[in-house]
């Protein structure tokens, strides 16, 4: 697994180790995205064992969130391509086991641009073809005063610097 980032993965209690080795038992811990067909908002069937585990790792740990960072391919229309992208989040979060802690992002094309013109980033391909994908994120957050997140996988860093007020946030 390759990390850009620059999340700080020091883990500081047993129960940030449970939820990581948990994490790292599923499929989500190699490949984090959930691709779907062109023009599409189905999920395809393959992708049922992903979901799966995202609901399995909420049962069990009950104070996890879910963040679904929602993307549409690079020839979406400018018109559609946000409030689409997020409508691809939405239905993954209407099949998970408690959707009042999933929150979603739609994308549009912002970052579907970025990455169709990476040769060697993951969803490149998927960016080209025009396809979207909604990438999964387990987070765990301590609550404390000095509140501090973990996210799984870590965010790429490209998101932070794109972080603004567009992103169809829900």
């Amino acid at each position: 697994m390759s990390l850009e980032t620059t999340q700080d993965l020091t883990i500081k209690s047993l129960k940030e180790l449970a939820l990581f080795e948990a994490w790292c038992d599923t499929p989500l811990c190699d490949d984090n995205r959930i691709p779907f067909p062109f023009a599409s908002v189905d999920i395809d069937e393959s992708m049922h064992d992903k979901i799966h585990y995202i609901m399995k790792i909420m049962q069990r740990y009950r104070s996890v969130t879910v963040q679904l960072d929602s993307h549409c391919g690079t020839i979406a229309p400018n018109s559609v391509a946000s409030s689409f992208s997020r409508s691809r989040g939405e239905s993954i979060k209407d099949v998970l086991y408690d959707q009042t802690r999933v929150e979603v992002i739609g994308w549009g094309k912002r970052i579907a641009n970025k990455v169709a013109r990476s040769d060697n980033h993951a969803f490149g391909e998927l960016a080209r073809e025009g396809r979207g994908w909604v990438e999964v994120y387990i987070v765990l957050s301590d609550g404390g005063d000095d509140t501090r997140t973990i996210m799984l996988p870590p965010r790429h860093e490209f998101y932070d610097r794109d972080r603004s007020a567009t992103a169809d946030r829900g």
